[in-house]
């Protein structure tokens, strides 16, 4: 009986002792992927989300002076110059996020080093091609993959601050403008607007203001967003561009009621480009093919 007794004790003490080892395990697990995730947030997110709000801004300020050049026939040697001014001040905040991201690239998800990647790869191919003094509106495939580089960043900054409870509501509200255009820059590009997506960033602060005044507005345009992407046949896809075109309309509507720099209307922009696509037999079929290439 006293063997068992012991037997029993031994067993329970060896019990109990791979228990603790195994919490103790999880605990130092848990506070190293808590200590990872707060210095990925100080060396590499923290330090670049307000860039990519400061970049999107001087793209905004860039495209606005660009159209009042173009239409006003503006020719001054001064305005040229203040122009390229802005277009090396936007590039150089590019470069600096760029930068940043591949001195820390053990800190970056693993999404972000891709993203990243094609960046280097599609930067150096346009200054092969034509150098860095690029218009986002024109067909300008390294802006599109600019875009993606920042919303990555924000997306995993977001990610790691609200785990952290690290995230204030005034910084919140500042990037949530930057986030809304990485999807709806894309969101144009999949649905046919190309025109209007190569200048919408010069709403960013209507967009801004748009936010504040409907707050589900930024879900919204994730979940449709999610939706084109899943859809495997062109019904679906129908159905779903339909819904999105719904949502860029409305969206219109807050806009042009706040927006005054642009020579022309929102929704009449996404008219024409209904009708181009109309008389090009350009339709969403087509549209799903080109997203799954």
């Amino acid at each position: 009986m006293a063997d068992w007794t012991t037997a029993i004790t031994i067993t329970g003490s060896f019990g109990a002792a791979s228990t603790a080892q195994i919490i103790s395990h999880i605990l130092t697990n848990k506070r190293e992927i808590k200590k990872y995730e707060r210095d990925c947030l100080q060396n590499l997110y923290s330090p670049l989300v307000l860039k990519v709000v400061k970049y999107f801004s001087r793209e905004a300020d860039k495209i606005i002076f660009h159209e009042v050049m173009v239409n006003f026939d503006i020719d001054e040697v001064k305005i040229k110059k203040d122009y390229e001014e802005m277009s090396l001040e936007a590039n150089s905040i590019f470069e600096e996020i760029i930068e940043c991201v591949g001195k820390n690239l053990k800190y970056a998800h693993p999404s972000l080093i891709v993203e990243y990647e094609e960046a280097i790869y599609k930067e150096e191919s346009k200054h092969l091609f034509g150098g860095f003094n690029y218009i986002p509106h024109t067909n300008d495939y390294s802006f599109e993959q600019r875009i993606k580089v920042c919303r990555e960043l924000l997306l995993e900054f977001i990610r790691i601050s609200e785990k952290l409870d690290a995230l204030s509501d005034a910084l919140r509200v500042k990037i949530q403008g930057s986030l809304f255009f990485t999807e709806l820059y894309p969101l144009l590009e999949r649905c046919g607007y190309k025109k209007l997506a190569r200048h919408v960033v010069k709403y960013m602060g209507d967009i801004m203001i748009a936010l504040t005044r409907k707050n589900n507005l930024l879900s919204e345009i994730v979940y449709i967003r999610k939706q084109l992407d899943i859809a495997e046949d062109t019904i679906k896809f129908e159905e779903v561009r339909a819904d999105a075109c719904q949502f860029l309309y409305e969206l219109g509507d807050q806009i042009c009621t706040l927006e005054v720099n642009s020579p022309e209307d929102w929704k009449d922009q996404l008219e024409k480009e209904d009708i181009n696509r109309m008389i090009f037999n350009k339709f969403p079929g087509d549209l799903l093919k080109s997203g799954n290439n």
